[in-house]
């Protein structure tokens, strides 16, 4: 994970974009709320701004943690998944690999198994066996 950090707030500089997107739509909808709870028609405008603005304040602050502690657990929780999906993956690799080798090591014993049997079939018919043994190349053997 990159951690180069952008200097506001300490954020990683390749999660900035979505905290600064979380952090501003809480603040959108932070202020709206604040105005629409604190705003009294009967109060002065002035008192009505300083009531808001505690609001505001208060509502801020949270925004900042919430919006680092999501982003930053979102960053981390991304970070293990890829692991995960990549050791997966490497154990998923590696057991085809056995699964292949397995195979082709059946594969091989079945083909020195079926030479052996036309070799000693033409011992016990005495006739001269001049085949050559199985190479490891199936396309030598696949002719025969």
């Amino acid at each position: 994970m990159n951690d180069h950090r952008v200097p506001v707030w300490s954020v990683a500089s390749g999660t900035a974009w979505a905290y600064f997107a979380l952090f501003a739509g809480q603040v959108v909808v932070g202020v709206w709320l604040a105005i629409d709870a604190g705003w009294e028609p009967a109060d002065s405008v002035s008192a009505n701004l300083l009531r808001i603005w505690e609001r505001v304040g208060s509502m801020v602050l949270a925004s900042v943690a919430f919006s680092t502690i999501i982003v930053e657990i979102g960053a981390r929780v991304m970070v293990l998944s890829r692991g995960i999906r990549d050791r997966l993956r490497q154990e998923g690799r590696d057991e085809g690999l056995q699964e292949g080798r397995q195979e082709g090591l059946q594969q091989a014993n079945r083909r020195w198994e079926a030479w052996n049997r036309r070799r000693e079939q033409a011992a016990a018919e005495g006739r001269a066996f001049d085949e050559p043994p199985p190479s490891g190349s199936s396309e030598q053997d696949a002719s025969r």
